[in-house]
């Protein structure tokens, strides 16, 4: 290309410019591109930094229009944050749920729990929890046989119609007396064929397996998945209403329905013991039902409000480069996690005995005040006068069951009258 050529394809080039300046000023988009940069540009010192460097769907575009969309992105987040702490602060400032000191004796306390159950079970999804008449045995079949126990698999017709429960049953074998009773629960990535020894050893290390071979009768019910799967479920369930919880939860009680009606087992000593989701479902069902003997809640203890604030946000541990996330945590009723903290559910289940053990290395908890969640607990139950029912235990593994520690609490208490 010539001399000549160049400066032709410049002189085009301006005027070009010079005619798209004229139409987009007055299309008004030079006068929209300022405002985007007035409104915008003091918010990117004090807007979410992780939101900020959290990568928008339409990045790859490499546009200045997504690019702006970002930080819009990163506004809106900021303006939603202010307002839940607001809210979290106004919560603050009225009274404590199960506030120790508020009750004159035990009988007040209890009486005021049993209330405070109906308005757990409807911001979960409802009160009404199905007809124990309706659970009776489906289907089983023999999975292995030992020496010193069998196992089955087992189908049950849960409390609502349309639900039912799979599950793996392991049994004793030649025991004297009648088998005392617990309840496995698994939780994300694992299943009862994991916790009673029959698939691979994941971070539930067998506990259900080791109990069965300590002389329990053990149910270990399949109860949920991995987390994106869960969210689908609850995402149809929050359509109508319900949530995965209440659903699941339904299925553990109406383990405890079965237990009731077997005749080779004691279920008035009936225990449970869950990891993870389960161990969450465990201190559920302990706070809903008194027909549990003893519990632990292994790898769910800390401040839930926090955690699921920072998971939403996309902050600190939570760090992540998609919008994508599991929530079927966040569709339960209106101010249920800020009503009903971990520490509140405890208390609802006094005076029954609970251990809850987390990991030191487990940064989910750990970094989320578990040991302070923990000490609201204690004190409650220190303060009617059950401070041996209650206990944390801070082993020296990540997420994952201590299950020696923990069968010797389960054995402690099943012994007792």
């Amino acid at each position: 290309m010539g001399i000549f050529e160049i400066i032709i394809s410049v002189f085009v080039l301006i005027i070009a410019g010079f005619i798209a300046g004229v139409l987009a000023t007055r299309s008004g988009l030079l006068r929209s591109i300022k405002g985007i940069v007035i409104a915008y540009m003091p918010l990117l010192a004090n807007s979410n930094k992780i939101i900020q460097n959290t990568t928008p769907p339409e990045v790859w575009l490499r546009s200045l229009k997504f690019k702006w969309n970002k930080y819009r992105y990163a506004y809106q987040f900021d303006q939603i944050e202010k307002l839940f702490k607001n809210a979290i602060e106004k919560k603050s400032l009225e009274t404590e749920i199960l506030k120790a000191n508020a009750f004159q004796d035990f009988n007040s306390c209890q009486n005021s729990i049993e209330k405070l159950r109906i308005r757990f079970l409807d911001l979960l999804g409802g009160h009404e929890l199905g007809n124990p008449n309706n659970v009776s045995l489906l289907e089983q079949d023999v999975a292995f046989i030992s020496p010193s126990s069998e196992l089955k698999r087992i189908v049950l017709q849960s409390r609502v119609e349309g639900i039912k429960v799979e599950a793996i049953v392991g049994m004793p074998v030649n025991s004297p007396s009648l088998f005392p009773p617990v309840i496995a629960l698994h939780g994300y990535t694992s299943s009862p064929e994991k916790v009673m020894g029959l698939g691979e050893k994941d971070y539930s290390h067998n506990f259900g397996k080791v109990l069965l071979e300590s002389g329990y009768f053990v149910v270990a019910p399949f109860i949920l998945n991995h987390g994106e799967r869960v969210s689908t479920i609850g995402a149809l369930g929050a359509l109508i209403g319900d949530t995965v919880w209440r659903i699941e939860l339904i299925k553990v009680l109406s383990c405890l329905d079965y237990l009731q009606q077997r005749g080779d087992v004691d279920s008035a000593r009936t225990g449970i013991y869950g990891i993870s989701g389960g161990g969450m479902l465990a201190l559920y069902a302990t706070a809903v039902d008194r027909r549990i003997r003893c519990a632990v809640c292994s790898g769910h203890l800390r401040d839930k409000v926090k955690t699921l604030t920072d998971y939403a946000l996309g902050r600190g541990i939570y760090k992540r480069s998609g919008y994508s996330f599991r929530c079927d945590s966040f569709f339960a009723g209106a101010s249920f996690h800020i009503d009903f903290p971990s520490s509140v559910i405890a208390k609802m289940a006094m005076p029954t005995p609970i251990m809850f053990e987390n990991g030191i290395m487990d940064r989910d908890l750990v970094e989320y005040n578990d040991e302070l969640e923990f000490k609201k607990v204690r004190e409650f139950y220190d303060h009617f006068g059950f401070s041996q029912r209650i206990k944390f235990h801070r082993h020296n593994g990540a997420h994952e069951t201590d299950v020696q520690i923990a069968a010797k609490w389960i054995n402690e208490w099943m012994k007792k009258k």
